[in-house]
């Protein structure tokens, strides 16, 4: 019998192999006993737009996925539309991903080279979408999980308040006031028109006011200020959840596939924060992709990033907190009854039947592809087996690190 080296077949090709009597099952790798059910999960609701939303240069791919920037005059000129913006946003669920990829060397020596050269065979990548496993059920109160956190003056909180550098204090006392401005932000809007935060902040916008601003007085004091150049950046962030031991669980699973290669997983917030930058040139010009990586290449960030630093008044006062877990007495009580245990035995199926097709195209599996991975492992349980066409590479252990002569 030959040694075939191709790798597994699709998932049609997998799928009609199930109906065909002579196919035989390979012999099991992976075997979930006593495996439960697929979680009921809640549906994620659907994201609201930025408005002129731009992607964030970053050298780091992780960092340009999880920020968007954007440059609307309105939203560094209306408090209102501002703050509208960072209400809706507020209910707005982290969107955190788990990334999956495993890889190896490959040392293929050259004679003409006196030194090896080493090259990373990727042999699988894909990402999982985990906001479904954040959300509260129908029955628990959204509040009790998610609250929206605005930084007072003298709270002793270190973050951005309209300066160069983090404080502790209030930065901005409204560097220049409403600027000959006749009517107040108040007025000609109807009560009905205000949007309410996660958690009802107070939504003040009287700096006089014991524990001012808040979220409203942040938003006049940014649209106020009479800086040319500034920011005002909204942050998501998930509280309580061990990644760890999702990764450390589903590391195990991608073992008794007798896969040898190293295997990366790690979870990223695909929509971390956004930044609202004023209009102006300087702005625009370093959120051009051109001017941006122009100036990395070359030794002009030595001179752009400075200038930038001296003439930027920074606000980052604002953001949403999700809660995984929380503390009730001796209790660890997780959002929707699942802990990481659960969801790592749940996405068990998928991850390493993805894997053990060689998905290797970085995208997001789709909830049909799951439900599909998800059957043709439970499928492959019942039979005794993973019903994909023997591969003899996988069998005697695939991944690992090898020399090619040259």
């Amino acid at each position: 019998m030959g040694h075939p080296t191709d790798p597994p077949p699709s998932y049609d090709q997998a799928t009609a192999s199930s109906s065909s009597p002579s196919q035989e099952p390979m012999p099991e790798h992976t075997h979930f006993k006593g495996s439960s059910p697929p979680l009921s999960l809640p549906s994620p609701p659907a994201d609201s737009p930025i408005p002129d939303a731009n992607p964030y240069h970053s050298l780091q791919a992780s960092t340009r996925r999880a920020i968007t920037a954007t440059l609307s005059p309105t939203l560094s000129q209306d408090a209102c539309t501002l703050h509208d913006l960072v209400a809706t946003q507020a209910r707005q669920p982290p969107r955190p991903h788990l990334i999956v990829r495993g890889t190896h060397n490959e040392i293929r020596s050259r004679p003409d080279r006196k030194e090896n050269e080493n090259h990373a065979v990727l042999d699988f990548d894909f990402s999982v979408d985990l906001t479904p496993y954040i959300l509260a059920s129908a029955d628990e109160p959204d509040d009790r999980w998610q609250e929206l956190r605005v930084v007072r003056d003298g709270d002793g909180t270190l973050a951005f308040r309209g300066g160069r550098i983090r404080s502790r204090t209030g930065c901005a006392r409204r560097r220049e006031k409403k600027r000959g401005r006749g009517v107040s932000v108040e007025e000609g809007r109807g009560e009905d028109d205000t949007v309410r935060l996660v958690t009802g902040d107070d939504d003040d916008n009287d700096d006089d006011m014991p524990g001012g601003p808040g979220l409203m007085g942040w938003c006049e004091r940014f649209c106020w200020d009479a800086a040319g150049v500034k920011s005002f950046t909204f942050k998501r962030r998930i509280d309580g959840f061990d990644a760890s031991a999702v990764r450390s669980a589903l590391t195990s699973h991608l073992r008794t596939l007798n896969y040898q290669g190293n295997i990366h997983i790690s979870v990223e917030l695909t929509n971390r924060s956004f930044v609202v930058y004023s209009p102006h040139w300087i702005n625009q010009l370093r959120n051009t992709a051109f001017i941006y990586y122009l100036c990395v290449i070359l030794p002009l960030w030595l001179l752009t990033w400075p200038i930038i630093w001296l003439l930027e008044r920074r606000y980052e006062v604002a953001e949403a907190r999700w809660l995984f877990a929380r503390e009730d007495g001796p209790r660890r009580l997780c959002v929707g009854g699942r802990d990481e245990a659960h969801i790592a035995q749940d996405l068990a199926p998928v991850v390493t039947q993805a894997a053990w097709e060689r998905r290797a195209d970085g995208r997001v599996l789709t909830p049909q592809e799951m439900d599909l991975l998800r059957r043709l492992e439970r499928e492959g349980r019942e039979r005794g087996g993973r019903l994909l066409v023997v591969n003899w590479d996988h069998i005697s252990g695939w991944g690992r690190d090898c020399t090619i002569g040259g």
